[in-house]
């Protein structure tokens, strides 16, 4: 005898350079990162998190920042994820943060002569973010030469990285 199951279809979601997405529906989440960074917050009690996938660090140190959608710099990103938490009532440290890209994918010869390095900022940024907000950190998976595409899963937290190379 052949029982067949009917499983529900876990809704996946590509989130795009500068979008953030924070909900409390069983979805999976994935994006596709260079020089950018993404963070993954997750509520192991509530199955509550977000991520988000942003460009540039801040958006006070840029010429001209009002040109950019609001998810596209981290310091809009950070908000808006405080912002979710706090209508949540909940804390910050309630949740597993993970933060993953700043990849040096960008690999021209004279890449040392600009005054940053975007990946690197990114990571700074995301990093010291977290920790002043009081999120507990569980992974981080940033740096190096390549891409990345991470895959979020929201009903456990879970996070996968496929690894691609530059050049």
């Amino acid at each position: 005898m052949t029982i067949a199951l009917s499983l529900p279809q876990t809704r996946k979601f590509v989130l795009n350079p500068g979008e953030l997405l924070f909900s409390q529906e069983p979805v999976q989440v994935q994006t596709l990162l260079g020089s950018c960074v993404a963070i993954t917050l997750w509520h192991p009690q509530h199955k509550l998190g977000g991520m988000c996938h942003y460009l540039l660090p801040d958006r006070q140190r840029f010429h001209r920042p009002e040109r950019h959608p609001h998810g596209y710099f981290g310091s809009d990103v950070f908000h808006s994820f405080l912002e979710h938490i706090a209508k949540a009532r909940l804390s910050p440290s309630e949740f597993e943060a993970k933060i993953f890209g700043g990849g040096n994918v960008i690999l021209w010869p004279d890449r040392h002569r600009f005054n940053i390095n975007v990946a690197e900022a990114n990571i700074r940024f995301g990093q010291q973010r977290l920790r002043e907000a009081g999120f507990a950190v569980k992974a981080e998976d940033v740096g190096g030469e390549r891409y990345r595409q991470v895959v979020f899963e929201m009903n456990s937290g879970s996070v996968w990285v496929k690894y691609g190379r530059c050049g």
